[in-house]
């Protein structure tokens, strides 16, 4: 039957930053638009090896130590999870700017 639904909690404010420590990390994408995966973790990019993320079935990855062509995994997108392997601990921050 239809119902309505009500939610309470505090709108996004920008930076958010997600502190990796070295080894696995899973992490969500804070927000309502994609961004190029290459784009929001260049200021990290020496610090992390590898981003996965299993969407429709599929297992989609990032790594950037590879060529750009054999990447499956192109943009963050919202509502999805991320598997992210940090070679020694680092901040990630989110600035909120889709580039």
């Amino acid at each position: 039957a239809p119902v309505n639904l009500s939610f309470i909690g505090s709108q996004i404010t920008y930076p958010i930053t997600f502190p990796l420590f070295q080894g696995w990390n899973l992490i969500s994408y804070p927000s309502l638009q994609p961004i190029n995966v290459a784009n929001a973790l260049a200021e990290v990019n020496d610090s992390i090896s590898m981003v996965f993320t299993y969407h429709n079935n599929a297992w989609f990855t990032y790594n950037n130590l590879r060529n750009a062509s054999l990447n499956t995994l192109a943009n963050l997108t919202p509502g999805l999870g991320y598997w992210v392997y940090a070679t020694g601990d680092v901040d990630l921050t989110f600035d909120g700017v889709f580039r």
